[in-house]
């Protein structure tokens, strides 16, 4: 178990613990919650008290309950709660896609390099960045992704650069994405298309993909704005 100390500790071969912070001490644990105790795994872990910094290597894993964070490196500043992951980032939230309904499922993202901003509450995603849900997959130069201050859930995700939505047999493409998890919708712009492998191309200034019935929608302003409504 590590807690605040005052000594450098250095760990290293099949490194696991936890870690906890009280409600008494300040700090925080990157975007997991200090309420609750974080799990840790790795090849090697540093513990730098004068820096307060923890950092682990090789495989590393962190985890709280169903919510994943692993990397070749992951750093943590323990009093303003910067986080930082290098080398096949991987991250794991739980959500519920339909509030009404009980039902969860895992939304994944991922990236050669991550970091996370506390104040603003902001996780960004780069080099290659990824998203997976049962329903989509995305890839894009950045993701970024916007966790509520209060129960740090996902508000929104946006990603930017490059981006490709693979929904069935369908491709969307663009400049830009806007994934709004209340309303399950994907929204995509600039200069947006959408290929298929036996209807062809479409393309529109704004694509909308309705995750919860499987509609895209595609619009296009410039001519009298025409709709098109395809599922998937």
């Amino acid at each position: 178990v590590l807690v605040p100390r005052s000594e450098r500790i250095d760990a290293s071969g099949d490194v696991r613990a936890v870690l906890k912070l009280g409600e008494e001490e300040n700090g925080e644990v990157g975007f997991f919650s200090r309420r609750r105790p974080v799990f840790l795994a790795a090849e090697r872990m540093r513990s730098e008290p004068s820096e307060k910094r923890l950092s682990i290597r090789g495989q590393a894993r962190m985890w709280q309950e169903r919510e994943m964070l692993a990397a070749e490196e992951i750093i943590v500043s323990r009093e303003g709660g910067e986080m930082s992951g290098q080398g096949n980032v991987r991250t794991t939230f739980p959500y519920n896609p339909k509030k009404e309904e009980k039902k969860e499922e895992r939304l994944e993202l991922g990236g050669g390099r991550l970091s996370f901003d506390p104040q603003n509450r902001l996780l960004t995603y780069e080099q290659e960045a990824w998203l997976k849900t049962q329903r989509i997959g995305l890839n894009s130069d950045t993701i970024l992704v916007r966790l509520q201050k209060e129960k740090g859930e996902i508000e929104n995700i946006t990603a930017e650069g490059n981006v490709k939505i693979t929904a069935g047999s369908r491709e969307g493409s663009g400049a830009k994405a806007f994934y709004d998890l209340a309303q399950e919708t994907v929204v995509l712009t600039g200069n947006p298309s959408l290929a298929d492998k036996e209807k062809g191309k479409v393309e529109g200034d704004k694509l909308t993909f309705y995750l919860t019935d499987g509609r895209i929608l595609v619009e296009n302003k410039e001519r009298e704005r025409s709709i098109t409504v395809l599922k998937f």
